[in-house]
């Protein structure tokens, strides 16, 4: 039975990389979907976008307003 996984990630592209490397290593076939919400100040943008570019069918989300 396949399952869909959220991941929270806050300013940790790098870490966040090596996690979605790993389930696409050690479990390829264990979720559905892999969505990941992020948040990240300015300068940790650019690693969050290039890490989209490297995992076309993940979906990332970015938090902007928590409450709304």
């Amino acid at each position: 039975m396949k399952t869909n996984l959220i991941i929270f990630s806050k300013n940790r592209a790098c870490q966040l990389e090596l996690l979605l490397t790993s389930i696409v290593w050690f479990a390829p076939n264990l979720f559905d979907e892999i969505t990941v919400l992020y948040k990240a100040l300015d300068e940790y943008l650019v690693a969050y976008h290039k890490l989209i570019e490297m995992k076309p069918n993940i979906k990332f989300v970015r938090e902007t307003n928590f409450r709304s």
